[in-house]
């Protein structure tokens, strides 16, 4: 079905505020007020969805608001561009939001192995319990290393290539192996790795 002119410009008006970092109607309201728009978030919820028409002051003040080109809210053609931009931006905003999550996680990790290793060195019998715990399963990760690379036709027949395979991977990252040898600080030795100790 195709897109009456309000829709279209409701669709462009929507995009352009997406892109400009705004994802709350309610987020824009204050700016255009502020611009001389005395509109309320019902009233731009109207005009993205396209049940009220855009005013050609209006679309002026839009525009300048949003920082995008008066072309880009009432031109037809746009359409069809905003709807994909729009989904991109959407998906830039979800990578945002996990990247935020994943930066959270990173220093909540690097705190809890920092107290864990500060543990450790003070107490050889745990040292020696964390080690005997890891090891088992980089045991049972290397049995299954051997096992992918048969399967795959490589050669792991000396520590230094199946530490590698290991490494590409990911072997190394299993949680239990990658946190206990974090917590040791010993990967050089227990991965065959040269870059990587205690983070």
């Amino acid at each position: 079905m195709e897109l009456t002119t309000d829709q279209t410009i409701g669709a462009n008006v929507r995009a352009a505020r997406l892109r400009a970092g705004i994802e709350q109607q309610g987020d824009l309201v204050p700016q255009l007020r502020e611009a001389g728009l005395p509109w309320s978030q019902g009233t731009l919820s109207r005009v993205e969805s396209g049940q009220r028409g855009l005013k050609f002051v209006e679309a002026a003040v839009l525009a300048d608001v949003l920082g995008v080109p008066l072309s880009a809210l009432i031109d037809p053609s746009a359409a069809g561009f905003a709807a994909d931009d729009e989904a991109g931006w959407e998906a830039v905003l979800f990578a945002e939001h996990l990247a935020q999550i994943r930066r959270t996680v990173e220093s909540e990790y690097r705190d809890a192995a920092a107290r864990a290793r500060a543990a450790v060195e003070g107490s050889p019998a745990l040292r020696e319990r964390v080690k005997v715990y890891r090891d088992r399963y980089l045991a049972t990760e290397r049995e299954r290393a051997r096992r992918d690379a048969a399967r795959d036709e490589v050669d792991v027949s000396t520590e230094e290539r199946l530490n590698a395979y290991m490494a590409r991977w990911g072997h190394h990252d299993v949680p239990v192996i990658r946190a206990a040898t974090d917590v040791l600080g010993d990967a050089a030795e227990a991965l065959g790795e040269t870059n990587e100790g205690g983070r």
